[in-house]
């Protein structure tokens, strides 16, 4: 449903039928509402936000979080840890889903597994584009190595490959 239908659903200036009732709660069961928890705001006002109907879940913006509390970035700082632990535990003590996107990749599994002791039970590991910097650096640090042992070890000028 979307347009000016929903619309009217949405301000409640129309009720839908009971029929369009049974077709919308039928596609719709399978979903999950899950929302982020990206500031001050939003932790000050979790325990409310879990209280909404249909809400499953919270999942922790990193970044907005981390500027929120003015440590932009610094996903190591106690306070963040502090701030992520408390969302956790406050959601999964009101039976709701809790994770965050962590998005440092291998460089951030001890904070994930951190996560995941304090209750985490979804956890978005890194992203498409960091995964592929991260594979690429390692592989460039090893051909690099592979480039410096060789030169160390002038290779044969009769040698076909020669780098």
């Amino acid at each position: 449903i979307k347009g000016k239908k929903l619309k009217q659903l949405l301000d409640k200036s129309e009720t839908a039928s009971d029929h369009l009732q049974d077709y919308m709660q039928e596609g719709s069961k399978e979903n999950s509402l899950i929302l982020n928890i990206e500031s001050i705001e939003g932790m000050q006002n979790l325990d409310k936000i879990l209280e909404v109907e249909g809400v499953d879940g919270v999942l922790i913006g990193p970044h907005d979080l981390s500027s929120s509390l003015e440590i932009p970035e610094d996903y190591r700082h106690p306070e963040f840890n502090k701030a992520v632990c408390k969302i956790i535990q406050t959601a999964r003590a009101k039976h709701r889903g809790a994770g965050i996107h962590a998005i440092m990749g291998a460089r951030g599994l001890d904070l994930e597994s951190g996560w995941i002791e304090a209750g985490a039970n979804f956890i978005l590991h890194s992203a498409d584009i960091i995964a592929a910097m991260d594979s690429l650096h390692s592989e460039f640090n090893t051909l690099k190595s592979g480039v410096h042992k060789g030169s160390e070890n002038q290779a044969d000028s009769t040698d076909p490959i020669n780098i």
